[in-house]
């Protein structure tokens, strides 16, 4: 697959976006991409979602929540293939949830559905996951959403048309860490790890990559 073509990505002075496009392409290329149906949660400005149209990708259809991130989504990816979504994903019904934003404006990325003392907070449209799995039938999953993986995962189980999941586990508030992330590991214990997470005390976040056994 070709991962490359993401120099001229339209990206914010002062932020982490042009680190998180060297990083989605160390984390990100080992997903089969090409002819597939892919589900980005978390696309932030497009990063991974450019890479795997990129890739060869049939579809990638791509969920981000908060309105400047999805400007920058929509000018990064405008192929034909990339269905774009301004919503959070959630394992409830609700249409609106609040979301939560780091002030410094340098990790637009790190915007999360989950409080954290001293943010802002505003609402934004909210989609059920399990729904959205069954309409879309993705055969791969990139999913980076600031500590929503437990809300969906734990809650909403994986169709078998999900072959492949690359993620980023969240383990900055202590409960993540001693409980919710070992239960989302176990989760996939069938599975083979193509990327084996690291659960410890000094990390705040770990990725993980995992690939249904043939």
């Amino acid at each position: 697959s070709d991962w490359t073509g993401l120099g001229s990505m339209k990206t914010r002075k002062g932020t982490y976006d042009s680190a998180i496009i060297t990083e989605a392409k160390r984390v990100y290329s080992w997903l089969t991409v090409k002819d597939k149906y892919v589900l980005d949660v978390g696309a932030n400005f497009g990063a991974f979602t450019r890479m795997a149209l990129n890739g060869g990708a049939k579809e990638v259809v791509a969920y981000e929540p908060e309105a400047e991130n999805f400007s920058f989504l929509q000018t990064n990816c405008t192929d034909e293939r990339a269905v774009l979504v301004q919503a959070a994903l959630i394992s409830g019904e609700e249409n609106k949830i609040d979301f939560y934003l780091t002030t410094s404006g340098k990790n637009p990325g790190n915007y999360s559905t989950t409080e954290f003392r001293g943010r802002d907070k505003i609402t934004v449209p909210a989609v059920n996951f399990a729904k959205a799995l069954e309409v879309f039938e993705p055969d791969a999953i990139k999913m980076d959403c600031e500590g929503s993986e437990y809300d969906l995962l734990l809650n909403c189980p994986l169709p078998d048309c999900v072959q492949e999941i690359a993620l980023e586990i969240h383990l900055n508030k202590p409960e993540w860490r001693e409980t919710l992330a070992p239960q989302l590991v176990k989760l996939f214990e069938d599975w083979e790890t193509v990327v084996e997470p690291t659960i410890g005390e000094k990390n705040w976040h770990t990725m993980a990559g995992y690939r249904r056994k043939k």
